[in-house]
């Protein structure tokens, strides 16, 4: 008993190990939102600078600027970058930047 529990205890350690890791879309997304604060990558219908609406994280995982922009502009929105995201009406955006 208490061998096998050390076989199977070595074997998920094993599995652990061997099993990749799958970085977040956010965080490439981030790459185009640097800075302390505007962290919040967001495609968004209306933006009046104090506020955004109608917002939500792009889908898939933007490989640079432009599919950034163009993920959002498929959605007939704009990618920004916000403050404070508050489900869906984000305070405070400015648009991406390039690395």
């Amino acid at each position: 008993m208490y061998a096998a529990s050390i076989v199977v205890f070595a074997l998920s350690a094993l599995t652990a190990t061997a099993t990749p890791v799958t970085p977040s879309p956010l965080l490439s997304l981030k790459a185009y939102c640097p800075g302390k604060y505007f962290v919040n990558p967001q495609c968004c219908s209306t933006d009046l600078k104090l506020a955004a609406f109608d917002c939500k994280i792009p889908s898939g995982t933007p490989s640079s600027l432009e599919d950034f922009k163009s993920t959002c502009s498929a959605e007939e929105k704009t990618a920004l970058c916000c403050l404070i995201p508050l489900g869906g009406a984000d305070l405070v955006c400015k648009e991406p930047q390039d690395l």
